[in-house]
């Protein structure tokens, strides 16, 4: 029996032998040729074996190739498709008779694969096998895979790949250059190891991935896999089970990190918002779910750069759409350089420095909404409920917001509404001239519900005000609910419309129970007049700088303070003193800062037109006075001048119930209060004509100086211009004629009496010859005087007038 067993040994010993020889004595070409012609048949291409082809089966089974090519199809050009150097394959012999395949060696050296899509969509990818034509159904059964095969795999190696895509129809290109790969499978039933590294466009990179057990991975068991994945950018790794059917499945702990998010970004080319701030970034989460429909559980992200810090904290549904909930941590420390990596300019000053915000946040990547929110910008601080809203042309902020005491005058000023504070101490001439920016109006729309715990601009402390704000395209409305001033409350409505190339602005504001001094105060630096009141107001202007729009303004509104007292003036002392100012021309005692005079009412309407208000009502009423007035206030100029004229139903006060009149006037932050000098000089210019007038009529004899039928006004005669001059003269020809007139009727009217007079003598008895001689003397005397040619009555009456006149107006 042992000697039968011996020779069946020798025998199977000679048949290998046998076969080892033949294939060693077998010409290389005839493996190579019908290699060549199997691949060509199979793949449709044109394959070329430059190398040696060289097989052996004992004591193991090898195969190796020498440089071989795959070429492309037509349209592609000349370069090749595929390539390799030399390829090296060898199995175990024995194992096999035991159904165990065992790949002692299997290494592909300096493989390249170049893939190409051309424009039309076409790509060298895809085969078209000139083999024949598979089996149907009707050709019989094709013979089933082998079952009990186990599989071992020794050194197998991938060195020094290629592979470049070129998709011309997209214009993208990518390339993986200097792949090395090793695999290690003792056997399929047991673990998997892969390791390897390479550079993917440019970005060296290294992978180590571990599967406990492949055959139950392919045999589509929940198995555990590790692995890692590390370039220069970003260090991930996995940890898990993962599950491959028609679907893959997993359940793992996922990790990364990221040095430079922002080169990562660039090298992926994706576009962000504000990509310059990037940070380092970080990231945990438990991943499960399908791929296609994954849920992160406990996630944990972190960001950090100079200008922005984020944290997160919660979960995800990673699918179609990418949603997410938990807790949201950001804090833009630098706000203003934050803002300009989004090619947004934010106005200098010591403004919008920083910005924090914490809450519970939902949302995708379209839409974000925050709760329990708490929030700090610069010096405010607030709470509330917001949504942005990404999904637009531009983002919108909707929600709810609580706050402490806003102080908007850094931000008016920064935007060139309103001057820097340190400039305002130096200047406050006028309004500034720099152009306005309004652009952060039109970066982003809004609609907010605002309730500060108080409100201030430019020193006008207001108080707890609920303001609805919104923009949209550029209009910003400003809409005050309720606000509280200086004790007062009311309601406003503000709107800066900024959409045209030339900004509008509208308000309108009524206010009731306003205390004036600390008001006026802070308004225009006049702290002279106590009490309690209010106003209202309608504004409308235009312009692209805050002296334009100022000076553009026109509206109405009127103001009424009640029971209140006006500082610098005595008003009952100045009647007293009213005598003694105009006798000694000395300024009353009665206008100083000590004194201050109580009134129960102080009101007025104005209209607005172009930049100035003006009143022609003011009253200022005080017990036994009243004060009425007229003025105007310049917004654009910031001037003031007021004039009030005190007068009493008391005739034995001051001048028959007058008094000098008062005037308030000078820049908003320098008003002076006086007596109006302006107005005692007008009075004194009417009085002065009046009696030039008087005198004038007096001086001709008249009633009144008329020219043709008409009374003419004295003040215009005794002015120095032309018209002056040909009043005069006019004057004088109507008062030449009329004092002509007068002589005339008295003249005939004499005529008339003598004649009257001398009829009853010419019928008496005559008279004798001697009283005939007494009366002819006087007749002679009649006729020497005649011969004299005296001036007529008419010619004297001229000469007296002329010499009046000129002696008036020397």
């Amino acid at each position: 029996m042992i000697r039968f067993l011996l020779i069946l040994i020798a025998i199977i010993a000679v048949l290998i032998g046998g076969v080892a020889a033949a294939v060693h004595f077998v010409p290389s070409s005839v493996y190579k040729d019908k290699i060549e012609i199997a691949a060509e048949s199979a793949l449709g291409r044109d394959v070329v074996i430059n190398g040696d082809i060289k097989l052996s089966i004992f004591p193991k089974i090898t195969a190796s190739a020498g440089q071989t090519t795959i070429a492309n199809p037509e349209g592609f050009g000349e370069a090749n498709f595929a390539s390799m150097t030399e390829l090296r394959a060898a199995v175990k012999l024995l194992p096999l008779l035991s159904r165990n395949v065992e790949i002692d060696e299997f290494i592909l050296v300096d493989p390249k694969l170049s893939l190409v899509q051309l424009p039309n969509g076409q790509n060298n990818w895809t085969f078209s096998s000139s083999a024949p034509k598979e089996k149907t159904p009707d050709d019989g059964p094709s013979p089933s895979a082998p079952s009990g095969v186990s599989a071992k795999l020794g050194d197998v190696r991938l060195i020094n790949g290629n592979l470049a895509y070129a998709d011309r129809k997209a214009g993208q290109k990518h390339t993986l250059e200097k792949l090395n790969i090793v695999i290690k499978l003792p056997q399929i039933d047991g673990p998997l190891g892969v390791k390897g590294d390479g550079i993917a466009d440019g970005l060296g990179f290294d992978i180590d991935a571990n599967v406990e057990n492949l055959q139950n991975l392919i045999d589509g068991i929940s198995t555990p896999v590790a692995a890692s994945f590390n370039t220069d950018l970003a260090k991930t790794d996995i940890d898990g089970n993962i599950i491959l059917g028609d679907v893959i499945g997993v359940d793992i702990q996922a990790n990364a990190n990221v040095d430079d998010l922002l080169a990562l970004a660039n090298f992926f080319k994706i576009e962000i918002p504000a990509a310059a701030a990037l940070g380092k970034a970080s990231v945990k989460a438990k991943v499960g779910g399908q791929v296609g429909a994954l849920s992160l559980s406990d996630v944990v992200f972190n960001h950090t750069s100079d200008l922005l810090k984020l944290d997160f904290t919660g979960g995800a549904n990673v699918g179609e759409k990418i949603a997410f909930n938990g807790d949201l941590n950001f804090n833009a420390p630098n706000l203003r350089a934050l803002a300009k990596t989004a090619d947004v300019i934010l106005p200098e000053g010591d403004i919008y420095r920083a910005f924090t915000l914490k809450g519970t946040t939902t949302g995708s990547l379209d839409s974000i909404a925050l709760t329990n929110a708490k929030l700090t910008f610069d010096d405010i601080v607030g709470d509330g409920e917001m949504r942005l809203n990404l999904a637009g042309a531009k983002p919108k902020l909707t929600g709810t917001l609580s706050t402490n005491e806003i102080d908007a005058t850094k931000y008016a000023a920064a935007s060139g509404a309103t001057q820097q504070p340190a400039q305002k101490q130096k200047t406050s001439e006028g309004w500034p001239d720099a152009p306005l920016d309004l652009s952060p109006l039109k970066a982003v729309d809004v609609d907010l519900k605002i309730s500060a715990a108080g409100l201030k601009f430019q020193g006008i402390d207001i108080g707890k005000t609920a303001l609805n704000t919104t923009i949209l395209n550029g209009k910003l409305v400003a809409d005050l609910t309720e606000t509280s001033l200086y004790g007062g409350k009311g309601t406003a409505k503000i709107i800066a419309d900024a959409s045209d190339a030339t900004p509008k602005v509208q308000m309108v504001a009524s206010l009731n129970a306003l205390n004036a001094a600390p008001f006026l105060g802070a308004v225009a630096n006049f702290d002279k007049i106590e009490g309690l009141g209010g106003f209202n107001i309608k504004l409308d202007g235009s312009g692209n700088t805050m002296s334009s729009i100022m000076n553009s303004l026109s509206g109405s509104g009127a103001f009424k303070f009640d029971d209140g007292a006006i500082k610098g003036l005595n008003a009952a002392q100045l009647m007293r003193s009213a005598n003694d100012f105009l006798k000694t021309g000395t300024m009353p005692t009665a206008l100083s800062a000590e004194q201050e005079t109580d009134f129960t009412e102080f009101a007025a309407a104005f209209n607005i037109q172009n930049g100035v208000a003006s009143t022609q009502d003011f009253n200022f009423v005080t017990p036994g006075l009243q004060i009425p007035g007229k003025g105007e206030l310049n917004l654009g100029a910031r001037t003031l001048s007021l004039s009030m004229f005190p007068k009493s139903g008391d005739k034995s006060l001051g001048i028959n119930g007058f008094a000098p009149p008062i005037k308030i006037s000078g820049g908003w932050n320098n008003l002076s209060v006086g007596l109006d000098q302006d107005w005692l000089k007008q009075q004194l210019t009417q009085q002065l004509t009046n009696e030039a007038g008087k005198l004038l009529e007096k001086e001709l004899g008249v009633d009144g100086l008329k020219v043709g039928g008409e009374n003419v006004d004295v003040g215009t005669i005794l002015g120095d211009s032309k018209e002056a001059e040909k009043a005069r003269r006019n004057a004088l020809n109507g008062a030449l004629a009329d004092a002509l007139n007068k002589q005339v009727n008295k003249n005939k009217k004499d005529t008339a009496t003598t004649d009257k007079a001398a009829t009853p003598q010419e019928t008496s008895t005559p008279t004798p010859a001697t009283e005939r001689t007494d009366t002819s003397a006087p007749a002679e005397e009649v006729q020497e005087e005649e011969e004299e040619e005296p001036k007529s009555l008419e010619e004297q009456l001229e000469e007296e007038a002329k010499k009046k006149l000129q002696d008036l107006f020397k």
